[in-house]
């Protein structure tokens, strides 16, 4: 069964706001803030709600910019990404117990401390571009063949 997911991007000034995961799944690696629905939850309220979880932003759904989605294949189970870009919310990103945030500039993104199938993608959807694809992995999380489109 595939895992719907959100990851929100918060984007200003030519910089991205990303956290780097203090425990759980994707510990040690700078990510976009999300996780998964609860319940009967539409997705763009996962977005939301994970954002505040993680970072202490709060956002109106209606201010999202669905930039992405992804699915990816892996031995140990398969996702659907829901990429979102944000900018427009309130308050300033500050470290919960699950994220550290952290301000980059789109041009030097920490890619090496990524996952590295975002390296494909990332630096398209934050400068405008809409995409999507799939991407298969190996059982050591490498990229071992991908497709990616650009969504009119």
């Amino acid at each position: 069964m595939t895992q719907e997911a959100t990851v929100v991007y918060l984007v200003k000034d030519n910089k991205v706001c990303m956290g780097m995961k203090k425990r759980g799944f994707g510990i040690g690696r700078w990510n976009g803030f999300g996780g998964k629905p609860k319940d009967k939850e539409m997705i763009e309220e996962t977005a939301v709600r994970e954002l505040l979880e993680e970072s202490g932003v709060k956002a109106d759904k209606e201010n999202l910019i669905k930039r992405g989605k992804f699915y990816y294949y892996q031995p140990n189970g398969d996702w659907q990404i829901n990429v979102f870009i944000l900018n427009i919310w309130e308050g300033e990103p500050a470290e919960t117990e699950e994220m550290k945030p952290e301000w980059f500039e789109i041009e030097k993104l920490p890619l090496e401390q990524m996952w590295e199938n975002d390296a494909l993608w990332i630096g398209r959807v934050l400068k405008g571009e809409r995409l999507t694809g799939t991407v298969w992995h190996d059982e050591n999380d490498k990229v071992v063949k991908y497709e990616l489109k650009e969504v009119v």
